[in-house]
């Protein structure tokens, strides 16, 4: 591990009321050019007024992961409109032309997640467009501590490595031992609060374990938890854990 990077960072991102926007769309970088297993991460906040896009359909060489949080938006595409609601994420590989468009009478606020590989593809896969939409999601029971529901296996990413997605509901007082894994981890904490290792963090917020980074949860959250769980593996080494976190 590069002795530069920090043990791990958390960043919130408390929702942007519609009356503080100056213009249409707003973008508020969290943290910038960070050295990843998926390559140079960079995270951004940003909000779109209801009825505008944040640009015309367009492409980039950037892989790119949104997040939307609250709103609801359309994701734009030459042959597709596709609509979404909050929790749900889309993974868009690097020259897949898009753009999103906020629909409904609320301001829409999202996450969004943008890297560049450094390393040459170590497989013959290529990424792909991927998409949860959360309004498919059925109701969880509220009668089991921990649900952990994968949304996605073996993702592939531009460098060889692979993205698995997984979405985790905690039952009050409920919480998980210190362990690491072999992968990044980053997570998308959409309701909550966590009582972890180092930190006291309430939703919405991003908190990026890197790997090898020992963490933990607490059991004293009096409300629900819910989390995204992003798991960035390198080339086709599997993680060393499984079951979440």
């Amino acid at each position: 591990m590069n002795s530069n990077k920090l043990s791990y960072w958390v960043r919130s991102v408390p929702p942007v009321p519609l009356s503080h926007l100056e213009s249409s769309w707003g973008i508020k970088p969290l943290y910038q050019d960070y050295p990843g297993l998926m390559g140079t991460l960079s995270t951004y906040y940003s909000v779109l007024a209801p009825g505008h896009i944040p640009h015309e359909i367009h492409t980039h060489d950037d892989e790119e992961i949104i997040v939307l949080l609250a709103g609801e938006l359309d994701i734009l595409a030459p042959d597709h409109r596709v609509p979404i609601g909050p929790g749900s994420f889309f993974h868009h590989p690097p020259h897949d032309p898009h753009t999103i468009e906020a629909v409904g009478s609320e301001v829409a606020c999202f996450l969004v997640f943008k890297w560049k590989s450094e390393l040459k593809p170590q497989t013959s896969e290529t990424a792909e467009f991927f998409l949860f939409n959360a309004q498919d999601l059925p109701p969880w029971d509220q009668q089991k501590g921990f649900q952990l529901q994968v949304l996605c296996e073996n993702q592939p990413l531009t460098n060889g490595g692979t993205l698995k997605v997984g979405l985790i509901h905690l039952a009050p007082n409920q919480g998980y031992p210190p362990h690491s894994h072999d992968h990044d981890l980053m997570l998308v904490l959409l309701h909550g609060e966590m009582k972890a290792l180092g930190h006291n963090t309430n939703a919405p917020a991003v908190i990026y374990y890197p790997a090898r980074t020992l963490h933990a949860l607490a059991p004293v959250s009096p409300a629900p938890i819910t989390i995204i769980e992003f798991e960035f593996h390198r080339g086709r080494e599997n993680s060393q854990t499984t079951g979440g976190f």
